[in-house]
């Protein structure tokens, strides 16, 4: 509906690969100066893109994050970041932010040239594999204060399951993201709680 309407959308279809298959089929094809990406289940706020578009560019930033709700199949939402520090921060304030609150692929716009020639990993949180690395050779970030990303929870979903091998690969990704930075001792707060919270959801219920 939207391609015949606007002449700048370009719809893509492909055999169902996953996830990581479809962003980096995204990423060959696309042809734009930002990139974003946005989950088959989520949704954003129409002003989302032109929000953090002008944000990077005020401030020659070349990644633009925002807030998220989560939400369930009601129309209930609640806030899943709680990012704290705003505005135009270096790669180690953003690192901070999203040890804290997720290392979505999905709440952020990255300028071209910084993820064009990056591919995600066919693997399970695949979004652990790439993003903190994206962020920490990232010069400027822009975090804004609005919420503009709504991500969709599920009952049966990994993260709201019990123990299982799918755990155990958050783990795996986890762990290499932790012996990754765990050197730089600027970061040894919040990667010290980030640890814990995926001990935490390893043995919960």
């Amino acid at each position: 509906i939207y391609k015949k309407k606007d002449s700048r959308i370009k719809l893509y279809s492909k055999k169902n690969g996953g996830l990581s298959s479809a962003r980096n089929y995204g990423l060959e094809k696309s042809n734009g100066d930002y990139i974003l990406f946005v989950d088959s289940d989520d949704f954003i706020e129409n002003w989302m893109v032109e929000e953090l578009i002008n944000k990077c560019e005020q401030n020659d930033c070349q990644i633009g994050m925002i807030g998220v709700y989560k939400f369930f199949s009601s129309q209930k939402f609640y806030k899943e970041s709680n990012f704290n520090q705003f505005g135009k921060v270096n790669s180690l304030i953003a690192l901070k932010n999203c040890l804290l609150n997720g290392f979505y692929a999905w709440n952020k716009i990255y300028k071209r040239e910084l993820i064009i020639n990056k591919r995600f990993k066919d693997k399970l949180y695949e979004d652990i594999y790439l993003i903190p690395y994206i962020l920490e050779d990232t010069k400027n970030i822009y975090i804004s204060e609005k919420y503009g990303y709504y991500y969709r929870q599920r009952k049966s979903s990994i993260v709201h399951s019990s123990f299982n091998n799918k755990k155990m690969d958050f783990y795996y990704a986890a762990n290499i993201l932790y012996t990754h930075f765990e050197k730089r001792q600027e970061l040894k707060q919040e990667l010290d709680a980030f640890y814990c919270l995926v001990l935490s959801n390893l043995i919960s219920d």
